[in-house]
């Protein structure tokens, strides 16, 4: 899709983002919706996360990083950041 299609859909609406299958516990899923980078990936239990896929420190992507051990932790490879 083109910037200007893009830019004519709604933005404040329910789109499906990824099928449960799509987002298996230990692994991240990157995806781009309607212009804007997402990551998904599972906490510890079970519940899906999504993030917008871009550290607020440095703007690298989110993605990056691995699923952490804590229950609601993101590891970076460059950053003390967690979510």
């Amino acid at each position: 899709m083109s910037t200007n299609e893009l830019a004519s859909l709604p933005r404040d609406c329910w789109y499906v983002a990824a099928w449960d299958h799509e987002v298996p516990a230990g692994q991240m899923l990157a995806r781009r919706i309607l212009g804007l980078p997402l990551l998904f990936y599972r906490r510890a239990d079970g519940q899906v996360v999504a993030l917008e896929d871009c550290c607020p420190h440095r703007q690298a992507p989110l993605s990056c990083g691995a699923p952490g051990g804590r229950p609601r932790a993101l590891r970076l490879p460059w950053s003390a950041f967690r979510q």
